[in-house]
């Protein structure tokens, strides 16, 4: 009896997975397919932070990448990376994001929302990293002292008149990017 169930139970987990995989590869599909509409900075955001006015840091440099990696609002995937030198030694600091969640004109659109944290060394250099599900815009970058509501150091804005910069180049995952080359041999390539 304990034969015939030990052989029962992988069969039914086997069932249990080609439908699951057969689920997924359906909702693939049908992604592709459907019309989705995307954002700009849907790609890898490189983020350039200068010192705001009046900064405990006025010589401190900053940068960054925000990556997309797929997915739609508001379960896009993202992986970010900072990089600071010239903070004060051994102090925490916080990266936060504006507007990262929230429909346009709303007051989620214009909070703050952290996406790591980290303590400078002794030469006052420091970085940090995350995952993040989710990101309706990215226009402004903020790396706040000690905590989450404390003095701005530096700031990275998207566009003309701010402080620092956001600039987004496609990847593979961005709407913006290139369709890949045919194939050799199929009919579209000849």
């Amino acid at each position: 009896m304990s034969t015939q169930r030990a052989g029962r139970y992988p069969s039914e987990f086997h069932g249990r997975s080609v439908i699951a995989a057969t689920f997924g590869i359906l909702v693939a599909l049908i992604a592709t397919v459907v019309p989705v509409a995307r954002a700009d900075h849907e790609g890898i955001n490189l983020v350039t932070f200068a010192a705001v006015d009046g900064s405990p840091a006025p010589n401190a440099s900053g940068t960054g990448q925000m990556e997309y990696h797929g997915g739609v609002e508001p379960v896009s995937r993202w992986t970010s990376t900072f990089a600071f030198a010239g903070l004060e030694p051994e102090t925490t600091y916080v990266v936060m994001v504006m507007g990262r969640a929230g429909e346009d004109g709303s007051a989620a659109a214009q909070a703050e929302s952290p996406i790591c944290a980290f303590e400078s060394d002794a030469a006052g250099s420091g970085h940090c990293w995350d995952y993040e599900l989710g990101m309706r815009r990215i226009g402004v970058v903020l790396l706040r002292h000690d905590d989450e509501t404390a003095t701005v150091v530096m700031r990275a804005t998207r566009g003309d008149g701010g402080v620092g910069s956001i600039v987004s180049v496609p990847n593979r995952f961005s709407p913006a990017s290139p369709a890949p080359p045919p194939l050799l041999g199929s009919p579209i390539a000849g």
